[in-house]
């Protein structure tokens, strides 16, 4: 990076700076409401949430340089004039989503033209027949998970960043989120995609089930951070919303037994959605004071989802290792939970031998009994089948979908 320019400077030298001389070109390609020059504009664009970048920004400092000039084209065919247009005239250009990267690779060096991908954010087909929703790559991940939700639906991808992060830099960046043990990563759910390549060709890879040659073209361009090409549109294969979510936190002697735990769950197969190990350090933050993490101070944060027709096929399958009384879970094996409620912790304790879990289901709100605490149940009880020293506690308050709110 060249030497720190104030943002200051920077303001007086866009006052005073004439315009490059290629913008005249470029607002014939695209509407002139949607090239900018301003200081405003470019200032914004000038860096993404890379921390040393932030840190200047809060000092009054540019990351590194002001961009030359922000375009914001509207479809797939104005990215590709522009491409061709930077390559015309020897120019770098960077694409931009929301700007939620955190590696620094949104920011201009050397005076390069930010392409902005925000107004290509609309959704350009949902197929329920087939699972897979086509968006354009500009969306807003928050809003895209929310349109699918309305339909029934999810694309199974939550990272922290959703609501501030678009689905072309989910790709750009092969990101994975809270759900991944699930779903998978974001390369295991798109089947198709529409790239601009750098000579201003649009590309396309038609989203197919499956492809019987190879390589994949996809796998090129899902984590290339916008260096191959510029990710214009993605089909993704999306899953029916789980009828139920039920949250359960394991408590741990250590850190040892508890990847020793979640080790044997993972090959035991049964997929829970989210699953979070915490050190001491992070546990003492999150355990509310609950005198059971003052003995087993490593957290884990497990979350099952699961569909009732499920349920309904396992009572017919009479699962060995799960037996189902009055429509409640009875474990085989004794199984100790330590009920913990808010303000109360660990003020009431069922001790289960043999006999139902209803009264832990009533702290679920009495929900019937269905594959999500099926599943709950057995987790648990693989992990004592290995002979690990943990606590199961179940939440009285049902667990959010993202994890760090809980």
């Amino acid at each position: 990076m060249n030497r720190l320019v104030s943002i200051e400077d920077a303001k007086k030298a866009v006052e005073t700076d004439d315009a490059p001389a290629w913008v005249g070109e470029l607002t014939d390609l695209i509407s002139p409401n949607r090239v900018h020059l301003d200081f405003t504009t470019r200032l914004e664009h000038s860096r993404d949430r890379l921390p040393l970048g932030r840190f200047h920004h809060r000092s009054h400092y540019l990351a590194a340089e002001m961009p030359s000039a922000v375009v914001q084209p509207g479809n797939a065919e104005e990215v590709a004039a522009i491409i061709k247009f930077v390559h015309k005239h020897h120019l770098s250009a960077i694409p931009y989503g929301s700007g939620s990267g955190v590696l620094g690779g949104a920011i201009s060096l050397n005076g390069e033209l930010i392409v902005d991908l925000s107004r290509m954010n609309r959704l350009i087909d949902f197929n329920e027949t087939d699972g897979i929703a086509t968006v354009e790559a500009g969306a807003n991940g928050g809003w895209f998970e929310n349109i699918l939700q309305e339909r029934g639906f999810t694309c199974g991808h939550y990272p922290q960043s959703i609501h501030m992060s678009t689905v072309g830099g989910w790709a750009a960046c092969r990101g994975a989120g809270q759900a991944s043990s699930r779903y998978g990563n974001i390369e295991n759910m798109i089947i198709g995609m529409k790239v601009v390549l750098p000579n201003g060709e649009l590309m396309e890879v038609r989203p197919v089930p499956r492809r019987s040659v190879g390589p994949s073209l996809i796998d090129l361009f899902i984590g290339s951070e916008g260096t191959l090409g510029i990710i214009v549109e993605l089909t993704f294969r999306i899953w029916r919303s789980p009828d139920i979510e039920i949250g359960q936190v394991i408590a741990f002697p250590g850190i040892d037994e508890g990847l020793t735990a979640l080790r044997k769950v993972i090959q035991a197969e049964l997929r829970p959605t989210i699953v979070r190990l915490y050190d001491e350090d992070e546990t003492r933050h999150r355990s509310m004071d609950m005198k059971v993490f003052t003995t087993h101070p490593v957290m884990c944060i497990l979350m099952f989802s699961g569909r009732a027709a499920v349920a309904e096929v396992l009572k017919l399958r009479r699962n060995p290792d799960v037996v189902l009384v009055d429509t409640a879970v009875i474990a085989n094996a004794p199984v100790r939970f330590l009920i913990a409620g808010i303000g109360d912790a660990l003020s009431k304790k069922i001790e289960a031998e043999q006999c139902s879990l209803t009264g832990a289901r009533n702290f679920f709100g009495g929900l019937p009994t269905d594959t999500a605490l099926i599943l709950c149940d057995q987790c648990y009880r693989t992990i004592r089948a290995h002979g690990l020293d943990a606590v199961n506690t179940v939440s009285e308050n049902r667990f959010d979908r993202h994890v760090e709110h809980v």
